[in-house]
């Protein structure tokens, strides 16, 4: 029995694979497609080929990949006169969009309204209305590096909108901020199954800006904290119980905050996330790094 699963696991396994890279010779020969348009100046040609570049990708792509792609659509359909036509689908899954964002209250009720604009810039890749609305949903979901991706895109999108220099500090503001979990001790790791709430307690926002480091606690004000990037001594990285990448924080008198950067909020495949973890340890450290003008820091 154990060789017949072996078997199917491995047949299952080939198949996947085989659709994968199908998938990308696909997305390789229609971008090369379009790229030929383009020298050609045959450029309604060329962005449809960019598009279905765009469609043929798997539906978590390699991040460059589909960057490129939505670039070059977006700075062709800016040449085009009539612009592109929008579908009528993108329309109606923006407005579905807008609507879900609206009504939802925490972070996990966004990802009905992230799931709409991501299908609308499938279709219609070159809207910055979709990606402004992708790029606030996200921000919501507290996936901060997607939605400064987002934002990104909708400045590129709309390069004369009268609101580019506040979506600029947005993105700048984005860039301190990470969800995050302070460990008060590593008992939370080596408790009982039925008590991890105790860990949501210590969860919350880090924000790195402005000269100042500040943790604030969700649940339990008491955990929160907040002091001058001057008062840091030393950053060490570690590996917590069960692996989790810490950022250890010690100050000069002394203290130490133990910090796990919490990722699982983010939207990724299955069993990225110690990766997303292990990224965002690393974007904290360097925003860190940036504010240390004097080079004081002793980083481990």
């Amino acid at each position: 029995m154990n060789c017949h699963h072996s078997l199917w696991f491995l047949l299952v396994v080939m198949f996947a694979f085989a659709l994968s890279t199908n998938a990308q010779v696909v997305t390789s020969d229609r971008e090369t497609a379009g790229l030929a348009a383009e020298q050609a100046g045959q450029l309604r040609q060329a962005l449809d080929h960019y598009i279905a570049a765009l469609q043929a990708l798997p539906d978590q792509p390699p991040e460059d990949n589909e960057r490129r792609l939505r670039e070059r659509i977006i700075k062709l359909a800016l040449k085009l006169d009539p612009p592109p036509a929008v579908p009528d689908e993108a329309r109606q899954r923006i407005a579905a969009g807008k609507t879900a964002s609206k009504s939802a209250k925490v972070p996990k009720d966004f990802i009905p309204a992230i799931s709409e604009f991501q299908r609308a810039l499938r279709l219609a890749p070159w809207l910055p209305d979709a990606y402004f609305g992708l790029g606030e949903s996200l921000e919501k979901r507290r996936d901060y590096p997607a939605a400064i991706r987002s934002f990104e895109l909708y400045l590129l999108a709309a390069p004369t909108a009268q609101d580019t220099e506040s979506v600029q500090k947005r993105m700048a503001d984005l860039r301190g901020r990470f969800p995050a979990m302070f460990l008060k001790t590593h008992s939370i790791f080596t408790q009982s199954a039925s008590s991890p709430a105790w860990a949501l307690d210590m969860s919350g926002e880090l924000t790195v800006s402005n000269g100042s480091i500040q943790f604030r606690s969700e649940m339990e004000p008491k955990h929160s904290f907040a002091f001058p990037v001057s008062d840091v001594r030393s950053l060490e990285r570690r590996r917590g119980p069960m692996g989790f990448p810490v950022l250890r924080i010690e100050l000069k008198n002394g203290k130490k905050f133990d910090l796990v950067p919490n990722s699982f909020g983010r939207l990724r495949a299955a069993g990225d996330e110690w990766k997303a973890m292990d990224e965002d340890r690393n974007a904290i450290e360097k925003a860190i790094k940036d504010m240390d003008s004097q080079h004081a820091i002793v980083f481990k």
